[in-house]
């Protein structure tokens, strides 16, 4: 199946980042160190290791526009980024996606005010198995219910004849923003049933298993997997928020900007402390979000910007 709608071209109705005027001002604090600004200092700033890569073009975009921040982006697991920030410990997070329950719960307890925050870019969750699979297209309905552990696995051999066994799904990780988005976006909140979901360390791992295991479906996120040759994206049926039935329609950046995709995942910058003329992170909040060669460059990769105005050409 081809693609029937295609983003043929993206206005980014952006300028440059938009920075306080002030932040260009030369000034020392009281020990006689250059004082820091939203573009000036050093910073070190967390990075979901499932997005690592699609976040290099943004930094070096980042890097020579501000010759004079040095910021390191440190690649992390969003459990772990998460905790750093909770902690106190990390200034700035990336992450592909929100927070799960207990770490929501844990921001209730501390009565902290909310973190400030911007969404980057829009990605999704995919499943993808090797070409030999016997199918194309699965339902959402589906696959959530084996989640739950409300589909036996006669029951989902019955619904896919070509399946000598129920496919096995695997993650890169518990740790993992794919496995915390199986729980946020593919369950609404809900913990996977025992037995759901076999969870694998990292996507190389996961690749390599559902490339060599016979009725192996990987879980991962589009931006990971949309020029990736080696496996296929399994189409997915699903219903709506009103609950009409969608067919199987191909896992392309366009479905997820009309939000005719099921699992629609946001990638997020999160901050510890106001944005301000004096916070670098909050300077490299403001660049990623806000200019127009950084959302381009989510984009080229084949997800959606989070601040454009996309158009769509239709067919005839």
């Amino acid at each position: 199946m081809t693609t029937k709608q295609q983003i043929s071209k993206a206005v980014i109705a952006l300028g440059a980042a938009v920075l306080l005027s002030s932040c260009g001002n030369e000034g020392t604090t009281s020990d006689g160190k250059v004082q820091e600004t939203a573009i000036r200092g050093s910073a070190v700033i967390l990075v979901d290791e499932e997005i690592a890569g699609l976040l290099e073009p943004a930094k070096k975009l980042y890097d020579k526009a501000h010759p004079d921040a040095k910021v390191t982006f440190q690649h992390v697991s969003s459990r772990d980024a998460v905790h750093n920030l909770l902690d106190g410990s990390a200034r700035g997070i990336v992450l592909a996606r929100n927070f799960v329950e207990d770490e929501t719960q844990a921001v209730t307890a501390a009565n902290r005010k909310p973190f400030p925050q911007s969404i980057l870019a829009k990605d999704a969750i995919v499943f993808y198995a090797a070409k030999s699979f016997p199918y194309d297209t699965m339902s959402s309905e589906h696959i959530v219910m084996w989640f739950r552990g409300d589909l036996k696995s006669d029951s989902f051999r019955s619904q896919y004849p070509n399946l000598n066994t129920a496919p096995t799904f695997v993650v890169p990780g518990v740790n993992s923003s794919v496995t915390a988005n199986v729980v946020n976006i593919v369950l609404n909140g809900k913990s996977p049933a025992r037995g759901s979901l076999t969870s694998l360390e990292g996507r190389d791992s996961v690749k390599t298993y559902v490339l060599r295991t016979k009725n192996a479906i990987g879980v991962g996120l589009l931006s990971q997997f949309v020029r990736d040759t080696s496996v296929k994206l399994l189409q997915l049926s699903y219903r709506d928020s009103a609950g009409v039935y969608q067919s199987p329609k191909p896992v392309h950046q366009a479905y997820v900007a009309m939000k005719k995709y099921p699992f629609i995942v946001p990638i997020v910058m999160m901050l510890r402390d106001p944005v301000g003329q004096y916070n670098l992170p909050g300077g490299v909040l403001q660049y990623l979000a806000r200019t127009g060669d950084v959302q381009r460059t989510f984009l080229d990769a084949g997800i959606v910007p989070g601040y454009a105005r996309i158009e769509l050409t239709l067919p005839e």
